[in-house]
C-alpha cells in the first residue's frame, strides 16, 4: 500500500501541462495540489502556524478538563459539545452577514476598475 502511494506521488510530481490531468484517475484534487506545490504555501504560513498552536492548546485544556473532572466525563463533553455548537452557528451566521455586506457594497463602477 505504501509503495502504491509512493509511485503515485513520484508520478504526480511529474505532472507539468495541463493535459497530465486529463487522464480520468488524474483528475483528483491531491494530484494538483503535490505537482503545483501548493502545500507549502498552507502549511508555511502564519495563519497555519497560528491555527496549528490554537488547535494545540485547546486540545489541551479539553484533555485536562476531562482529565481532572470529578464528575461524570460524558456530561463534561456534553457541555462541551454545547458550547462549541452555539459558537459554531455564531460563527456562520458572522461569516455569512460580512459576505452579504460584501457583496452589498460592491458596485458597477469597482467591478469595471
Amino acid at each position: 500500500m505504501f509503495k502504491k502511494i509512493s509511485d503515485n506521488i513520484k508520478r504526480w510530481k511529474d505532472f507539468k501541462t495541463a493535459e497530465d490531468y486529463y487522464n480520468v484517475k488524474d483528475q483528483r484534487l491531491l494530484p494538483l495540489i503535490i505537482s503545483t506545490n501548493k502545500l507549502k504555501d498552507v502549511y508555511h504560513s502564519k495563519e497555519a502556524a497560528v491555527s496549528f498552536i490554537l488547535a494545540t492548546i485547546f486540545t489541551a485544556i479539553t484533555g485536562l478538563i476531562i482529565k481532572f473532572s470529578v464528575t461524570n466525563i460524558s456530561d463534561k463533553l456534553l457541555d462541551l459539545l454545547g458550547i462549541q455548537i452555539g459558537a459554531q452557528i455564531g460563527l456562520l451566521g458572522f461569516l455569512i452577514g460580512g459576505a452579504a455586506l460584501l457583496t452589498g457594497s460592491i458596485s458597477i463602477d469597482m467591478i469595471k476598475k
